[in-house]
């Protein structure tokens, strides 16, 4: 989940429109063993993961008990590779760091 979750947020996402391989007589096999992660190929629990960090960043009042440990536990690790994430993003490209406060 997480290298999915690293590929999303760097924007390695790869695109099926956007392939050279798409018209070729091939694609079905070719598409099948594509080492590129797209929609398609994202997990159930990536994407539920995703949906639930959105509730939350939308306000919505997860309670404790909503969720189990290890969901929560997840959930944090999402976070902290997602700013992570932004953080290297913005050092790569020179953006001055902000700090809240």
């Amino acid at each position: 989940m997480m290298q999915e979750l690293r590929a999303i947020f760097s924007g390695g996402l790869a695109s099926c429109l956007s392939c050279p391989e798409r018209q070729s007589r091939y694609r079905q096999w070719i598409c099948a063993n594509c080492p590129e992660l797209t929609e398609e190929k994202v997990s159930p629990d990536t994407l539920r993961f995703l949906a639930l960090r959105a509730l939350r960043r939308a306000g919505y009042p997860l309670r404790r008990t909503e969720l189990d440990f290890e969901d929560w536990l997840a959930l944090g690790q999402i976070e902290e590779l997602i700013a992570n994430l932004h953080s290297n993003s913005r050092l790569e490209s020179g953006a001055p760091l902000t700090f809240p406060g």
